[in-house]
């Protein structure tokens, strides 16, 4: 899915987006900032995408040894009645 900034005429492709409910999640390995350039690219579409209204958060690897603490912050980007009603998926949550 591409979200489209219209006025910084910038396509951005988040890692998984749930775009009825303005939520993002993004995945960051170590190989992506390669240079110091690469962090302030990704802090200034960040901020775009948050002036667009959209809630991100970030994950690495080590968050997946944890996979409740995963989940939970996951679901505490979706509105309230949305978190109280969604089920994990077995595969997933394992």
């Amino acid at each position: 899915m591409a979200i489209e900034d219209t006025d910084n005429a910038h396509l951005y492709f988040p890692d998984e987006a749930w775009p009825e409910y303005r939520v993002l999640a993004e995945f960051d390995g170590q190989i992506k900032y390669k240079a110091p350039e690469d962090l302030w690219k990704e802090k200034q579409r960040q901020d775009a995408l948050t002036r667009m209204g959209w809630r991100i958060e970030r994950f690495i690897w080590a968050d997946f040894k944890r996979l409740d603490v995963l989940r939970s912050r996951i679901l505490a980007l979706f509105p309230a009645t949305v978190a109280r009603t969604a089920r994990p998926v077995a595969d997933l949550w394992r």
